[in-house]
This record gives C-alpha cells, structure tokens and sequence, in this order.
C-alpha cells in the first residue's frame, strides 16, 4: 500500500471535489498504483466528537509510515490535537478554502479559517489544484511554499451536436451561492429581446434553500418557460445537455479551479466567464469572454455571443486548443508524493 486517501461521504456526490476525488482514485488504479481508500461517514464539514471518533476509529489502525492524504472537506475541520495525536503522516488536498465559501455566515467562515490553518500546519505536504489556490493558501493561511503541490485536474471533452433553435444557453455546477446562478438568471432576464434557451444543470442538495430561491427568482421574472432546472445530471444525460448546447456560461463568484467550466472550454463551446478565484489565473486570453460576476457584465457577454456568430465562432476554435492536463497526469502529480 502506497497511500491511504480520505474523503467524507459518498464519492458520487455531483460535485468537482468530488469527482476529482473519484478521477484520481480511477487513474491510480489503472496505472498499479495501490491507494486505500475511506470514507468518512459524518456531518463534515461540521463534524460532531461522533464524528471524529468514528475518523479516529478508521485511521488509527494506518501503519506510521504511510501517509494519509485527506480531502480538504474534512482536513480543514480536523482540530490540531486530535491530529497531533494520532501522529500520522498527514497530507492535504484543498480544492478551494472552506472560509471562502460564498454565503457562510461570517462567524462560521472564521472558525473554519482557524481550523483550516492550525489542520495545514500539521501537513506535510498540501496538494492544490490551482496555482491561485496555491498562493491564496501562503498568503492567508501561512502555508511555505514549498509543500505545494500544484495538481490541476483533467478534462473531459463533450460531443457538440446540431446547433439549437433558439440556441441553449448552458450552465453546470452545484447550486450553492458561490456559483452565482440568480446573477445569471438576473442577467438574462435583461436580454429577453434575443431569442435563447438556458439549461442550469446542477443538484441543490447542499444548498437547498438557494435551489428555492432560484426557482422562485426564474418564475418571479417570468422566465420558466425559457431557464430550465435540470437537478444533477450524469453519463447520458449529461451528454445531452452538452450536445445541445450552443454557448456555456460561468457565473461563479469564485472557483477553486473551474472543472465545468474546463469542460466546456475543452468541448469548444463559445463561454462568458467570470474570473472570480482560479479562473483569471489558468483561463488563456482570447478563449472566453471574462468578466466580473456581476449581472450587467454577464448580460453584456451574453448579448456579444448571440449576436455575433464570427466572435462565438473565434472563441470556440481557442478555447478547444487550450492545453489542459489529463487525469492521468494529475493522478502522476499527487502519486508523486509517495515516491
């Protein structure tokens, strides 16, 4: 056994994390490389002493030698102490910090701030998947350069299909206030002139009360017979909605990279994107419309892709040439840990 890798909850959880999570765990398999995996059941990122007793009761029996790389989910939540005394070597993936999630309550985002840096400390090394991220966790959370490992994730290229009319307008991500999708309806609401159809892919089970808000938003600007709520979609379906879609918005106030949006880019769809996070680090001038997150910029981008074919059209060809790693390079990076 190489390494041990932790993760809280289920793994198909129609989330980035998640799925990054689920890549790498698939790539190291198929390249021999043997990494237990374990789940850690509880309410993270909030775990209760429960909780922790059960993540104790998992991790204690890992032999001393073999480091335990933990998903930021939960490592930011561990408390110093109970690290210290399981004395294990302890690594961490973050994705994003949980303090800077959009809509946390300002007291809660403090807590998690502290706990995330006291849990960093005792890392011996941080996986990020962004360069921003990276810098972001330096410069606020006091973590030395040097235990970075920068591991950005792959992509996967969907079939674009027989352009639509009116032409879709797709979005995908976890409905949760960070991905700023009531700025998206808001900006579509104010280019009702044009003709368009928006598809929102994406679950709302962590964020139930902002999947409520949207939807009464939508049906409030008269806008449900034009934006579709799809919940999370996976294999086939998925598939469909890419191939369909004409253009791809991004909305979000901050990524910690962006895998969606990746996959669009990839997959050639002409995109407005906001540049929130690690997105105005890695996104290549030129291959998206980049704007702030507000709703009058968003609008602005939109009305430029539907009504000017030849810039879509530029856009597309760029944005497909961008040279993303692969999953299998990603999974080499974090493996390398290990060597």
């Amino acid at each position: 056994m190489r390494a041990v890798f932790v993760y809280p909850g289920a793994l198909d959880q129609p989330t980035g994390g998640y799925r990054y999570d689920a890549a790498l765990l698939a790539e190291w398999a198929a390249a021999g490389i043997t990494v237990q995996a374990i789940s850690l059941p509880g309410a993270y990122p909030q775990p209760t002493p429960d909780d922790l007793a059960v993540a104790e009761a998992l991790l204690a029996p890992v032999p001393p030698n073999v480091p335990i790389l933990i998903d930021g989910l939960a490592f930011a939540v561990l408390p110093g102490e109970w690290l210290d005394r399981l004395g294990k070597r302890w690594q961490a993936l973050v994705h994003h910090p949980l303090s800077l999630e959009t809509g946390i309550d300002p007291a809660l985002a403090a807590t998690f701030e502290a706990s995330e840096t006291q849990a960093l400390r005792r890392a011996e090394r941080v996986v990020v998947t962004s360069r921003a991220t990276g810098e972001t966790l330096t410069a606020r959370f006091g973590v030395p350069a040097e235990k970075l490992l920068l591991a950005p994730p792959g992509v996967r290229r969907y079939a674009r299909g027989v352009a639509q009319v009116p032409p879709m307008i797709l979005t995908v991500g976890a409905i949760s206030p960070r991905k700023n999708f009531d700025g998206l309806v808001a900006a579509l609401a104010t280019i009702t002139d044009l003709a368009w159809m928006a598809t929102i892919v994406g679950s709302d089970q962590h964020s139930p009360e902002t999947g409520a808000a949207l939807r009464q938003q939508i049906d409030g600007l008269g806008l449900a017979g034009r934006i579709r709520l799809t919940g999370a979609l996976t294999g086939a379906d998925l598939d469909q909605a890419y191939a369909e879609a004409s253009f791809y918005a991004h909305a979000a106030h901050y990524e910690g990279f962006g895998m969606a949006l990746a996959d669009a880019l990839a997959s050639g769809l002409p995109t407005v994107a906001s540049v929130g996070g690690a997105v105005g680090d890695w996104l290549p001038d030129g291959a998206a419309i980049k704007v702030p997150p507000t709703a009058e910029a968003l609008a602005e981008g939109l009305r430029r892709l539907l009504t000017d074919p030849e810039a879509a059209q530029r856009l597309s060809a760029r944005a497909a040439g961008i040279p993303f790693p692969t999953w299998a390079g990603s999974a080499a990076a974090v493996a390398s840990l290990w060597s």
